[in-house]
């Protein structure tokens, strides 16, 4: 049997085979900054945390913020943040990654409780 094919967010977006269906929302702000949405309903043949999420991307094109709603703890919304961003073989790659409870109106409940804080370093790619 082949090994099941790898890819990440973004660039499994254009994976023509599979139907994700793509909107753009309208723009967020936060913090003096502007963001452009879009939430992407994932195909069933895609193991996600959930079917619906939402990415903000900054004016260079990086995904700052990723919402998502998390089906195996019962749909509890979450808000993960991307940042501290370096440049691996030309492809950035976010080295800071903390995920916070989203509440209602889609602030994320912030600073506590810190439900996941990665930190990257040392990364290659091959």
């Amino acid at each position: 049997m082949p090994a099941p094919e790898k890819y990440h967010i973004p660039f499994f977006f254009v994976r023509r085979r599979l139907d994700y269906d793509v909107k753009e929302l309208i723009p967020w702000k936060d913090e003096g900054e502007t963001f452009r949405r879009l939430r992407v309903t994932f195909p069933n043949e895609i193991a996600t945390h959930g079917a619906v999420q939402t990415f903000y991307i900054d004016d260079a094109g990086l995904i700052r913020r990723h919402d998502y709603d998390v089906d195996i703890f019962g749909g509890s919304s979450a808000a993960h943040f991307l940042s501290d961003y370096i440049d691996v073989q030309g492809i950035k790659i976010a080295t800071k990654r903390r995920v916070y409870v989203r509440q209602e109106d889609n602030s994320p409940l912030m600073p506590d409780p810190l439900l996941v804080s990665v930190d990257l370093s040392e990364i290659t790619l091959e």
